[in-house]
């Protein structure tokens, strides 16, 4: 069978390094196979502050390397057939136990001290990266939910225990990742949106006490019916206050929130911002990003107006899977580079203006 490019990520240090997922092994610069991975690579992430990668599987894995110019040149002497020595001394630790199902979306909390994951099975678990073992789990299903829900996208703050969670029951949800001051690690969910289609968002905030959503009433504007909504394939959570989340969905639209107002609000609804699947979102400035989709088409929009900067909609031939952006410009003039990966075998290279 065909390999597939499922994903692709930068050093945040903005370093020539670079990880892409190719069904099951992942290479840096073409030095160094990292291929423990059993099953498809779902994303690739970079530690905050050093060169450490992590990845997580379809089968429920994740896993952790060293890839450091230190150790990716012992590797490859190692690797040398006449050497002896072993096949990979950059896996650092492997997550095994937390999920029964694909980890579809995960990476490092701000200060780089703990790992969070989520997952096909509709969970979220938190992880010690030193002892690989779980510290805390969430479900996101609703009490007396009969069928399964998935979390399709994660982001995660860069200076704050927080992440936006998108869901296959359209839903998006403000996470608490635990406190920074006393070291919780509860996880618990803050707020609740809705992307689907009602014009009023149907926001809902938790009201059992204690802001976990696995019980309890909720206040819930809106009427649509959930098994009507889309999944949420992407979503973004801005790096500065006030606070902003995006969210991409199956449908083809785009939502843009205020997510310091009564628990999070709906600020603009983009409709068929892409003709089908929004599959991957990006900040590429302060507060504007690209959005890239199965339409094979890339756009950049401003969160503040709505309205789109630029559009590059013949890049590709079929869908795209993935686009990584260097980190945000905190000017509005200077051009912007994005790259994407596509179904159609190849990757292309785009500025922004």
């Amino acid at each position: 069978s065909s390999l597939q490019a499922t994903a692709v990520t930068h050093s945040l240090d903005n370093a020539p390094q670079n990880v892409s997922s190719v069904h099951g092994e992942g290479r840096v610069q073409r030095i160094a196979k990292l291929e423990e991975c059993a099953d498809a690579i779902e994303w690739v992430q970079w530690h905050p502050r050093g060169a450490v990668v992590l990845a997580g599987c379809a089968d429920g894995t994740a896993w952790m390397w060293n890839v450091s110019a230190k150790t990716l040149t012992y590797a490859a002497e190692l690797g040398n057939p006449n050497s002896g020595g072993p096949r990979s001394v950059m896996l650092m630790a492997s997550f095994a136990g937390g999920h029964a199902d694909a980890i579809t979306a995960g990476g490092f909390t701000h200060a780089g001290k703990k790992i969070v994951t989520a997952s096909s099975d509709g969970t979220l678990a938190l992880w010690d990266p030193r002892g690989a073992a779980v510290l805390s789990r969430l479900s996101l299903a609703a009490a007396g939910e009969k069928r399964g829900v998935r979390v399709q996208s994660m982001a995660i703050h860069p200076s704050e225990n927080l992440a936006l969670v998108g869901v296959s029951d359209g839903s998006v949800k403000l996470v608490s990742l635990g406190s920074a001051t006393d070291d919780s690690t509860t996880l618990r969910v803050l707020a609740h949106m809705q992307h689907g289609t009602d014009p009023r968002g149907k926001v809902t905030v938790p009201t059992n006490g204690d802001g976990d959503d696995s019980g309890g009433d909720d206040e819930t504007m809106g009427s649509a019916e959930e098994d009507e909504m889309p999944a949420v394939e992407s979503v973004l959570l801005s790096a500065e206050r006030p606070l902003v989340g995006v969210s991409g969905g199956a449908e083809g639209d785009i939502v843009i929130w205020d997510l310091e107002r009564g628990g999070g609000a709906q600020r603009a609804r983009i409709s068929a911002a892409h003709e089908g699947c929004v599959t991957r979102l990006r900040w590429t400035r302060t507060l504007c990003f690209a959005s890239v989709g199965v339409d094979g088409a890339l756009r950049e929009w401003d969160c503040r107006t709505a309205q789109c900067r630029s559009e590059h909609p013949n890049g590709h031939t079929d869908a795209i899977l993935d686009a990584v952006a260097p980190k945000p410009l905190q000017t509005q003039s200077q051009p912007v580079h994005v790259v994407s990966a596509s179904d159609d075998a190849s990757v292309r290279a785009y500025k922004l203006p």
